[in-house]
Protein backbone atom coordinates (compact mmCIF):
# COMPACT_ATOMS: atom_id res chain seq x y z
CA UNK A 1 0.00 0.00 0.00
CA UNK A 2 2.61 2.59 0.89
CA UNK A 3 4.81 1.71 -2.63
CA UNK A 4 1.36 2.23 -4.47
CA UNK A 5 1.29 5.68 -3.04
CA UNK A 6 4.76 6.87 -3.47
CA UNK A 7 4.15 5.62 -7.07
CA UNK A 8 0.79 7.57 -7.07
CA UNK A 9 3.02 11.05 -5.69
CA UNK A 10 5.48 10.62 -8.32
CA UNK A 11 3.50 10.30 -10.97
CA UNK A 12 1.06 13.40 -9.93
CA UNK A 13 5.01 15.25 -9.59
CA UNK A 14 5.90 14.39 -13.14
CA UNK A 15 2.07 15.35 -14.68
CA UNK A 16 3.05 18.62 -13.16
CA UNK A 17 6.60 19.06 -14.94
CA UNK A 18 5.02 18.85 -18.33
CA UNK A 19 6.94 21.28 -20.25
CA UNK A 20 4.61 22.75 -22.26
CA UNK A 21 1.80 25.06 -20.29
CA UNK A 22 -0.27 27.61 -22.27
CA UNK A 23 -1.06 29.68 -19.01
CA UNK A 24 0.17 33.04 -18.52
CA UNK A 25 3.33 32.55 -16.49
CA UNK A 26 5.65 35.56 -15.24
CA UNK A 27 9.75 33.79 -15.80
CA UNK A 28 10.47 34.37 -12.26
CA UNK A 29 7.84 32.23 -10.48
CA UNK A 30 9.96 29.47 -11.92
CA UNK A 31 13.36 27.96 -11.44
CA UNK A 32 15.50 29.28 -14.36
CA UNK A 33 17.13 27.38 -16.91
CA UNK A 34 20.66 27.36 -17.22
CA UNK A 35 22.37 29.41 -19.88
CA UNK A 36 23.14 28.21 -23.40
CA UNK A 37 25.86 30.48 -23.87
CA UNK A 38 29.42 30.70 -22.74
CA UNK A 39 28.46 34.01 -20.92
CA UNK A 40 26.10 34.52 -17.95
CA UNK A 41 24.88 37.53 -19.12
CA UNK A 42 22.68 35.33 -22.09
CA UNK A 43 19.47 34.20 -20.18
CA UNK A 44 16.51 32.05 -21.51
CA UNK A 45 13.25 33.88 -21.44
CA UNK A 46 11.29 30.59 -20.41
CA UNK A 47 11.76 28.08 -17.53
CA UNK A 48 11.24 25.13 -19.62
CA UNK A 49 13.09 23.71 -23.00
CA UNK A 50 10.80 24.53 -25.91
CA UNK A 51 10.65 21.70 -27.94
CA UNK A 52 9.24 22.37 -31.36
CA UNK A 53 8.16 20.33 -34.77
CA UNK A 54 11.34 21.87 -36.86
CA UNK A 55 9.10 20.64 -39.97
CA UNK A 56 7.38 23.80 -39.69
CA UNK A 57 9.75 27.31 -39.22
CA UNK A 58 8.91 29.27 -36.37
CA UNK A 59 8.07 33.08 -36.93
CA UNK A 60 9.40 35.98 -34.59
CA UNK A 61 7.84 39.45 -34.67
CA UNK A 62 9.00 42.49 -33.16
CA UNK A 63 5.37 44.59 -31.56
CA UNK A 64 5.74 48.16 -30.18
CA UNK A 65 5.86 46.49 -26.73
CA UNK A 66 6.74 42.53 -27.29
CA UNK A 67 8.99 39.99 -29.00
CA UNK A 68 6.49 37.28 -30.34
CA UNK A 69 7.36 33.83 -31.39
CA UNK A 70 5.44 31.34 -33.25
CA UNK A 71 5.55 27.89 -33.61
CA UNK A 72 4.58 25.01 -33.79
CA UNK A 73 5.49 22.33 -30.70
CA UNK A 74 6.55 18.17 -30.83
CA UNK A 75 2.58 17.44 -30.34
CA UNK A 76 1.76 19.38 -33.41
CA UNK A 77 -0.08 22.43 -31.36
CA UNK A 78 0.45 25.95 -32.55
CA UNK A 79 2.15 27.99 -29.76
CA UNK A 80 2.07 31.77 -29.78
CA UNK A 81 4.85 33.09 -27.13
CA UNK A 82 5.31 36.81 -26.14
CA UNK A 83 7.86 38.09 -23.77
CA UNK A 84 7.82 42.26 -22.74
CA UNK A 85 11.32 43.19 -22.22
CA UNK A 86 10.20 46.18 -20.19
CA UNK A 87 8.26 44.12 -17.40
CA UNK A 88 10.79 41.13 -17.86
CA UNK A 89 7.56 38.31 -18.79
CA UNK A 90 6.89 35.74 -20.84
CA UNK A 91 3.74 34.02 -21.65
CA UNK A 92 2.63 31.43 -23.85
CA UNK A 93 -0.81 30.34 -25.40
CA UNK A 94 -1.86 27.83 -27.35
CA UNK A 95 -3.38 28.62 -30.75
CA UNK A 96 -4.42 25.47 -32.05
CA UNK A 97 -7.76 26.03 -32.82
CA UNK A 98 -6.43 27.43 -36.02
CA UNK A 99 -5.50 24.28 -37.31
CA UNK A 100 -7.22 22.21 -39.77
CA UNK A 101 -6.88 18.41 -39.63
CA UNK A 102 -7.11 17.48 -43.00
CA UNK A 103 -4.44 20.04 -44.01
CA UNK A 104 -0.60 20.34 -43.67
CA UNK A 105 0.30 23.80 -42.70
CA UNK A 106 3.82 24.94 -44.78
CA UNK A 107 4.25 28.06 -43.79
CA UNK A 108 3.24 31.14 -40.69
CA UNK A 109 2.86 34.56 -41.13
CA UNK A 110 2.07 37.06 -38.77
CA UNK A 111 1.51 40.89 -38.23
CA UNK A 112 -0.33 43.89 -36.35
CA UNK A 113 -2.56 46.35 -37.74
CA UNK A 114 -3.23 48.77 -35.09
CA UNK A 115 -4.39 47.00 -31.87
CA UNK A 116 -5.31 43.72 -33.85
CA UNK A 117 -3.16 40.45 -33.47
CA UNK A 118 -3.80 38.27 -37.33
CA UNK A 119 -2.03 35.24 -37.86
CA UNK A 120 -1.84 33.76 -41.39
CA UNK A 121 -1.48 30.22 -42.85
CA UNK A 122 -0.51 28.54 -46.08
CA UNK A 123 -2.02 25.23 -45.84
CA UNK A 124 -1.43 22.09 -48.03
CA UNK A 125 -3.65 19.74 -48.76
CA UNK A 126 -3.08 17.38 -51.66
CA UNK A 127 -2.50 19.33 -54.81
CA UNK A 128 -4.58 22.21 -53.47
CA UNK A 129 -3.12 25.32 -51.45
CA UNK A 130 -4.88 27.86 -49.19
CA UNK A 131 -4.28 30.43 -47.34
CA UNK A 132 -6.08 31.28 -44.51
CA UNK A 133 -5.67 34.46 -41.42
CA UNK A 134 -7.30 34.78 -38.42
CA UNK A 135 -7.45 37.31 -35.40
CA UNK A 136 -5.74 36.43 -32.01
CA UNK A 137 -8.04 38.30 -29.58
CA UNK A 138 -6.86 39.41 -25.95
CA UNK A 139 -8.24 36.34 -24.57
CA UNK A 140 -6.40 34.32 -27.17
CA UNK A 141 -9.94 33.43 -28.75
CA UNK A 142 -9.55 33.56 -32.77
CA UNK A 143 -11.48 34.55 -35.56
CA UNK A 144 -11.57 33.79 -39.38
CA UNK A 145 -10.57 36.97 -41.36
CA UNK A 146 -9.60 35.45 -44.95
CA UNK A 147 -9.85 31.65 -46.40
CA UNK A 148 -9.43 31.11 -50.17
CA UNK A 149 -7.16 29.16 -52.54
CA UNK A 150 -4.04 30.26 -54.02
CA UNK A 151 -2.01 28.65 -56.72
CA UNK A 152 1.32 27.25 -57.44
CA UNK A 153 3.47 28.15 -53.49
CA UNK A 154 6.78 27.70 -53.44
CA UNK A 155 7.50 26.62 -49.87
CA UNK A 156 9.21 30.10 -49.00
CA UNK A 157 8.28 32.92 -46.87
CA UNK A 158 4.94 34.64 -46.70
CA UNK A 159 4.12 38.78 -46.01
CA UNK A 160 0.82 39.73 -44.61
CA UNK A 161 0.88 43.62 -44.47
CA UNK A 162 -2.33 46.12 -43.58
CA UNK A 163 -2.15 49.62 -44.36
CA UNK A 164 -4.92 51.07 -43.63
CA UNK A 165 -8.74 49.70 -42.71
CA UNK A 166 -9.39 48.67 -46.14
CA UNK A 167 -6.07 47.82 -47.72
CA UNK A 168 -3.75 45.01 -47.29
CA UNK A 169 -1.49 42.33 -49.51
CA UNK A 170 -1.02 38.66 -49.20
CA UNK A 171 3.01 38.39 -50.65
CA UNK A 172 4.59 34.82 -51.63
CA UNK A 173 6.70 33.43 -54.72
CA UNK A 174 5.97 30.46 -57.08
CA UNK A 175 8.28 28.49 -59.09
CA UNK A 176 8.74 29.76 -61.98
CA UNK A 177 11.26 27.93 -64.08
CA UNK A 178 14.80 28.36 -62.69
CA UNK A 179 13.48 31.74 -60.93
CA UNK A 180 10.37 32.17 -58.83
CA UNK A 181 7.75 34.68 -59.44
CA UNK A 182 5.76 37.17 -57.34
CA UNK A 183 2.43 36.58 -56.47
CA UNK A 184 0.54 39.23 -54.53
CA UNK A 185 -2.76 39.25 -53.56
CA UNK A 186 -4.82 42.95 -52.66
CA UNK A 187 -6.70 42.53 -49.60
CA UNK A 188 -9.53 44.54 -48.37
CA UNK A 189 -10.44 43.84 -44.61
CA UNK A 190 -13.33 46.55 -44.32
CA UNK A 191 -15.99 44.31 -47.06
CA UNK A 192 -18.05 42.35 -45.27
CA UNK A 193 -16.96 39.26 -45.71
CA UNK A 194 -13.42 40.51 -46.33
CA UNK A 195 -12.36 40.61 -50.52
CA UNK A 196 -9.27 39.93 -52.12
CA UNK A 197 -8.49 39.83 -55.91
CA UNK A 198 -5.25 38.76 -57.39
CA UNK A 199 -2.99 41.54 -58.46
CA UNK A 200 -2.68 41.38 -62.15
CA UNK A 201 1.40 42.87 -61.92
CA UNK A 202 3.59 39.67 -60.84
CA UNK A 203 6.96 40.20 -62.34
CA UNK A 204 9.79 37.80 -61.85
CA UNK A 205 11.33 37.29 -58.50
CA UNK A 206 14.61 35.95 -56.66
CA UNK A 207 16.74 33.90 -58.80
CA UNK A 208 16.33 30.49 -57.61
CA UNK A 209 19.31 30.14 -55.85
CA UNK A 210 19.23 33.85 -54.00
CA UNK A 211 16.09 33.54 -51.54
CA UNK A 212 15.96 36.25 -49.75
CA UNK A 213 13.38 38.79 -50.18
CA UNK A 214 11.29 40.93 -48.21
CA UNK A 215 7.88 43.02 -48.17
CA UNK A 216 8.33 46.81 -48.13
CA UNK A 217 5.80 49.48 -47.14
CA UNK A 218 6.45 53.04 -49.00
CA UNK A 219 3.59 55.71 -48.84
CA UNK A 220 1.06 52.92 -47.40
CA UNK A 221 2.13 50.42 -50.59
CA UNK A 222 3.59 47.53 -50.95
CA UNK A 223 7.10 47.27 -52.81
CA UNK A 224 9.05 44.31 -53.23
CA UNK A 225 12.68 44.22 -52.19
CA UNK A 226 15.06 41.36 -53.31
CA UNK A 227 17.68 40.07 -54.90
CA UNK A 228 19.17 38.73 -58.24
CA UNK A 229 21.97 38.10 -60.87
CA UNK A 230 22.28 41.60 -61.65
CA UNK A 231 22.47 42.94 -57.81
CA UNK A 232 19.21 44.41 -55.57
CA UNK A 233 15.74 45.22 -56.97
CA UNK A 234 12.62 46.48 -55.92
CA UNK A 235 9.06 46.06 -57.56
CA UNK A 236 6.28 48.79 -56.94
CA UNK A 237 3.25 46.82 -57.69
CA UNK A 238 0.82 49.73 -58.09
CA UNK A 239 2.77 50.93 -60.97
CA UNK A 240 4.10 47.60 -62.54
CA UNK A 241 7.89 49.32 -62.27
CA UNK A 242 11.44 47.45 -61.65
CA UNK A 243 14.04 49.14 -60.66
CA UNK A 244 17.92 47.73 -60.10
CA UNK A 245 20.03 48.89 -58.01
CA UNK A 246 24.33 49.04 -57.79
CA UNK A 247 25.72 45.79 -59.41
CA UNK A 248 27.14 43.18 -57.22
CA UNK A 249 29.86 40.88 -57.84
CA UNK A 250 28.76 37.31 -57.36
CA UNK A 251 28.73 36.06 -53.57
CA UNK A 252 27.23 32.93 -51.77
CA UNK A 253 25.63 34.31 -48.96
CA UNK A 254 22.96 37.10 -48.42
CA UNK A 255 20.80 37.61 -45.55
CA UNK A 256 18.39 40.63 -44.84
CA UNK A 257 17.65 41.11 -41.26
CA UNK A 258 17.70 44.46 -39.45
CA UNK A 259 14.98 47.07 -41.11
CA UNK A 260 15.62 50.91 -39.58
CA UNK A 261 13.50 53.46 -41.48
CA UNK A 262 14.15 52.83 -45.19
CA UNK A 263 17.20 51.06 -44.77
CA UNK A 264 17.90 47.34 -44.37
CA UNK A 265 21.16 46.28 -43.04
CA UNK A 266 21.98 43.17 -44.63
CA UNK A 267 25.26 40.60 -44.90
CA UNK A 268 26.58 39.19 -47.80
CA UNK A 269 29.64 36.63 -48.61
CA UNK A 270 31.85 36.90 -51.13
CA UNK A 271 35.05 35.76 -52.01
CA UNK A 272 37.13 38.26 -49.56
CA UNK A 273 34.85 37.49 -46.85
CA UNK A 274 31.53 38.27 -45.11
CA UNK A 275 30.50 42.31 -45.98
CA UNK A 276 28.50 44.41 -44.23
CA UNK A 277 25.93 46.58 -45.85
CA UNK A 278 23.55 48.86 -45.67
CA UNK A 279 20.47 49.37 -48.54
CA UNK A 280 18.22 52.01 -48.67
CA UNK A 281 14.87 52.31 -50.21
CA UNK A 282 12.96 55.27 -50.68
CA UNK A 283 9.43 56.23 -51.59
CA UNK A 284 9.90 55.73 -55.37
CA UNK A 285 11.24 52.57 -54.82
CA UNK A 286 14.99 53.89 -55.74
CA UNK A 287 17.70 52.06 -54.05
CA UNK A 288 21.08 53.33 -52.77
CA UNK A 289 24.15 51.44 -50.78
CA UNK A 290 26.78 51.75 -48.09
CA UNK A 291 28.93 48.94 -47.73
CA UNK A 292 29.83 49.25 -43.83
CA UNK A 293 32.39 46.65 -43.41
CA UNK A 294 34.56 43.76 -45.92
CA UNK A 295 36.14 42.12 -43.97
CA UNK A 296 34.08 40.76 -41.52
CA UNK A 297 34.67 37.21 -39.60
CA UNK A 298 32.36 34.53 -40.11
CA UNK A 299 28.87 34.00 -42.48
CA UNK A 300 25.31 34.69 -42.30
CA UNK A 301 25.37 37.27 -40.04
CA UNK A 302 21.79 38.90 -38.51
CA UNK A 303 21.99 41.97 -37.36
CA UNK A 304 20.09 43.83 -34.50
CA UNK A 305 19.71 47.39 -33.56
CA UNK A 306 20.32 47.82 -29.60
CA UNK A 307 19.73 51.03 -27.62
CA UNK A 308 21.64 54.10 -28.82
CA UNK A 309 24.00 54.10 -31.93
CA UNK A 310 25.05 50.27 -30.68
CA UNK A 311 24.31 47.29 -33.07
CA UNK A 312 24.90 43.35 -32.79
CA UNK A 313 25.87 40.65 -34.85
CA UNK A 314 24.95 37.16 -35.00
CA UNK A 315 27.55 35.47 -37.18
CA UNK A 316 28.17 31.74 -37.92
CA UNK A 317 32.14 30.84 -37.59
CA UNK A 318 32.24 27.12 -37.43
CA UNK A 319 29.31 24.45 -38.41
CA UNK A 320 28.23 24.50 -34.69
CA UNK A 321 29.22 27.71 -33.51
CA UNK A 322 27.59 30.96 -33.37
CA UNK A 323 29.01 34.07 -32.18
CA UNK A 324 27.62 37.15 -31.20
CA UNK A 325 29.06 40.89 -31.35
CA UNK A 326 28.73 44.60 -30.24
CA UNK A 327 29.20 47.59 -31.87
CA UNK A 328 28.98 51.07 -31.15
CA UNK A 329 31.13 52.75 -34.74
CA UNK A 330 29.14 50.89 -36.98
CA UNK A 331 31.21 47.61 -37.57
CA UNK A 332 34.11 49.29 -37.67
CA UNK A 333 35.33 47.28 -34.38
CA UNK A 334 33.55 44.17 -32.78
CA UNK A 335 33.31 43.22 -29.41
CA UNK A 336 32.33 39.47 -28.91
CA UNK A 337 29.58 39.24 -25.95
CA UNK A 338 29.10 35.31 -26.36
CA UNK A 339 29.44 32.19 -28.17
CA UNK A 340 26.32 29.72 -29.12
CA UNK A 341 27.50 26.45 -28.66
CA UNK A 342 24.89 23.36 -29.16
CA UNK A 343 26.51 20.37 -28.07
CA UNK A 344 27.75 19.99 -31.18
CA UNK A 345 24.65 20.13 -33.62
CA UNK A 346 24.97 22.97 -35.97
CA UNK A 347 22.13 25.49 -35.29
CA UNK A 348 19.40 26.52 -37.83
CA UNK A 349 17.10 29.25 -38.10
CA UNK A 350 18.97 31.40 -36.67
CA UNK A 351 17.34 34.82 -35.85
CA UNK A 352 18.83 38.31 -33.80
CA UNK A 353 15.73 41.00 -32.94
CA UNK A 354 16.38 44.10 -30.59
CA UNK A 355 13.22 46.11 -28.80
CA UNK A 356 13.72 48.80 -26.46
CA UNK A 357 17.28 48.11 -25.89
CA UNK A 358 17.29 44.73 -25.66
CA UNK A 359 18.32 41.52 -27.57
CA UNK A 360 17.22 38.56 -28.42
CA UNK A 361 18.92 35.23 -30.27
CA UNK A 362 16.70 32.27 -31.29
CA UNK A 363 17.57 29.47 -32.97
CA UNK A 364 16.88 25.40 -33.24
CA UNK A 365 19.03 22.65 -31.98
CA UNK A 366 18.05 19.15 -33.14
CA UNK A 367 14.65 19.46 -31.72
CA UNK A 368 14.73 22.30 -29.32
CA UNK A 369 14.01 25.98 -29.55
CA UNK A 370 16.25 27.73 -27.94
CA UNK A 371 15.53 32.07 -27.44
CA UNK A 372 17.76 33.79 -24.82
CA UNK A 373 17.94 37.95 -24.08
CA UNK A 374 21.21 39.75 -23.28
CA UNK A 375 21.17 40.76 -19.93
CA UNK A 376 24.00 43.16 -19.42
CA UNK A 377 24.48 43.77 -15.78
CA UNK A 378 23.73 47.18 -14.47
CA UNK A 379 21.79 47.53 -18.00
CA UNK A 380 18.83 50.06 -17.45
CA UNK A 381 16.12 47.40 -18.82
CA UNK A 382 17.25 45.07 -15.69
CA UNK A 383 17.18 48.27 -13.60
CA UNK A 384 14.03 50.09 -14.27
CA UNK A 385 15.04 52.71 -12.05
CA UNK A 386 17.94 53.49 -13.72
CA UNK A 387 16.05 56.33 -16.26
CA UNK A 388 15.05 58.34 -18.23
CA UNK A 389 16.10 57.06 -21.89
CA UNK A 390 15.85 59.05 -25.09
CA UNK A 391 14.53 57.99 -28.00
CA UNK A 392 14.11 59.59 -31.50
CA UNK A 393 11.44 58.74 -34.24
CA UNK A 394 11.51 60.42 -37.18
CA UNK A 395 9.68 59.52 -40.90
CA UNK A 396 13.34 58.72 -42.55
CA UNK A 397 17.27 58.67 -41.62
CA UNK A 398 16.79 60.52 -45.68
CA UNK A 399 15.76 64.21 -46.27
CA UNK A 400 15.47 67.01 -48.36
CA UNK A 401 17.83 69.84 -47.97
CA UNK A 402 15.89 73.02 -46.91
CA UNK A 403 12.46 71.29 -46.65
CA UNK A 404 11.33 71.41 -43.16
CA UNK A 405 10.86 67.39 -41.47
CA UNK A 406 9.56 66.66 -38.06
CA UNK A 407 11.81 64.53 -35.37
CA UNK A 408 9.86 63.82 -31.95
CA UNK A 409 10.83 62.18 -28.67
CA UNK A 410 7.43 61.24 -27.73
CA UNK A 411 9.17 57.72 -27.03
CA UNK A 412 11.28 58.65 -24.99
CA UNK A 413 10.63 57.20 -21.05
CA UNK A 414 11.08 58.81 -18.35
CA UNK A 415 8.69 61.38 -15.86
CA UNK A 416 9.07 65.24 -15.95
CA UNK A 417 11.07 65.61 -18.91
CA UNK A 418 12.84 68.26 -20.79
CA UNK A 419 14.26 68.04 -24.01
CA UNK A 420 16.76 69.87 -25.96
CA UNK A 421 17.48 69.38 -29.74
CA UNK A 422 21.14 70.21 -31.87
CA UNK A 423 22.34 69.31 -35.09
CA UNK A 424 26.21 68.67 -35.76
CA UNK A 425 27.67 70.10 -37.82
CA UNK A 426 25.32 73.14 -37.38
CA UNK A 427 26.20 75.83 -40.19
CA UNK A 428 22.78 77.02 -41.58
CA UNK A 429 21.06 74.33 -39.35
CA UNK A 430 16.86 75.85 -38.37
CA UNK A 431 15.63 74.06 -35.47
CA UNK A 432 11.81 75.36 -34.81
CA UNK A 433 11.91 75.30 -31.13
CA UNK A 434 14.88 72.90 -30.22
CA UNK A 435 13.19 72.51 -26.39
CA UNK A 436 9.81 71.20 -27.29
CA UNK A 437 8.98 67.60 -27.60
CA UNK A 438 8.14 67.41 -31.17
CA UNK A 439 10.12 69.85 -33.16
CA UNK A 440 10.82 70.47 -37.25
CA UNK A 441 14.27 70.85 -38.62
CA UNK A 442 15.32 72.19 -41.60
CA UNK A 443 19.21 71.74 -43.29
CA UNK A 444 20.93 72.99 -45.57
CA UNK A 445 22.22 70.99 -48.70
CA UNK A 446 26.31 70.49 -47.60
CA UNK A 447 27.41 68.82 -45.74
CA UNK A 448 25.26 65.44 -47.04
CA UNK A 449 25.89 63.76 -43.57
CA UNK A 450 24.69 65.06 -40.31
CA UNK A 451 24.12 64.05 -36.53
CA UNK A 452 20.76 64.67 -34.54
CA UNK A 453 21.07 64.84 -31.02
CA UNK A 454 18.25 64.74 -28.37
CA UNK A 455 19.32 65.26 -24.55
CA UNK A 456 16.55 64.66 -21.92
CA UNK A 457 16.56 65.58 -18.26
CA UNK A 458 14.23 64.59 -15.26
CA UNK A 459 16.02 66.96 -13.00
CA UNK A 460 17.64 64.66 -11.69
CA UNK A 461 19.13 62.37 -14.36
CA UNK A 462 20.19 62.90 -18.35
CA UNK A 463 20.03 61.11 -21.15
CA UNK A 464 21.22 60.89 -24.64
CA UNK A 465 20.90 59.95 -28.29
CA UNK A 466 21.61 60.34 -31.77
CA UNK A 467 20.79 59.61 -35.17
CA UNK A 468 22.58 60.12 -38.22
CA UNK A 469 20.27 61.89 -41.33
CA UNK A 470 21.59 62.12 -45.33
CA UNK A 471 20.51 64.93 -46.59
CA UNK A 472 19.59 64.75 -50.71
Amino acid sequence: MKKNILLLLFCLLLSSCYINKFNDYEVSQLPVAPPSLDSKMWLPITTSPIYINASLPYISYVSKKNIIYIYMNNKKQLIYLEHNPQDNTTKQKNISSVLSPAYNVLQITYTEYGSQKIIGLIENNASMNRFRSYFIHNNFSTELQYEFDIPNFKNDKVFLKFYTASKGTLMYTESFFTDKKFQIFNLNPSASPPSYSVSTMNPSGPAANEDPYLSLTRAKKPIAFYSSRAGFRTYKFDSDTDLVGPIRPTYTGLTFSHLEENDIWATLTDASGMNIIKVAVDDTGIITEETLKTDALGSKGIIAKGSDSSYFLASQNTANTIEISQTTDKFQTLESIGVANSGGIAPTEVNLLGLSGAIYLSYISASELTILKYSKKGDDLETPDVLPKAVITMESSTVTANVPFSVSAASSIGNNLTYFWHVSPNTGVIIDNPILSTTKITLPPSPSKVTITLEINDGVRSSSTTKEVTVS
